[in-house]
């Protein structure tokens, strides 16, 4: 039984210490809300809302000028205002530190208010671990483990 728990350990071990170093974004805290800047459709400095809330990702329609897209069609989205015929673009690239993920829609809304290009929604935090320091104002975008799953799983 010794001998099968080092086993266990040193295999956690390896599996943790192989893990790649997290991708950290820096964010800003603006009236208690977190904006990051990504990089969309080879477009540099687009200012996205962070919203842990938000299932699907979305540009502002009054910041259609600075990225370049392409509409794909109409869709409904429901929100606070009820629901409305809006535009959508796919085939988008997003690029945020070391991370690019490839064919991404955009829902395209009106935020006439608003401050912001877009909302970073968590269509793009699939796969990963996210973790929040508000002291260091960063994000850490990390692999999700497996290795602790499996740990957890073998102790039962």
């Amino acid at each position: 039984m010794k001998h099968v728990v080092t086993f266990l350990v040193l295999l956690f071990y390896i599996a943790v210490s192989a893990q790649k170093a997290p991708t950290i974004l820096p964010f800003s805290l603006e009236n208690n809300s977190i904006y990051v800047h990504c990089k969309v459709n080879e477009t540099d400095s687009i200012k996205f809302l962070f919203d842990t809330g938000a299932d699907g990702s979305v540009i502002n329609i009054n910041s259609k000028k600075k990225v370049p897209l392409q509409i794909g069609g109409k869709s409904q989205n429901r929100g606070s205002n009820g629901t409305n015929t809006v535009d959508y673009s796919n085939h988008n690239t997003i690029q945020f530190g070391d991370i690019q993920k490839k064919e991404i829609q955009f829902t395209l809304i009106p935020y006439e208010s608003a401050h912001f290009d877009g909302v970073f929604g968590t269509d793009l935090m699939k796969g990963k671990t996210i973790e929040i320091n508000y002291h260091k104002k960063e994000i850490r975008f990390m692999k999700k483990a497996t290795s602790l799953l499996i740990w957890q799983d073998m102790r039962k």
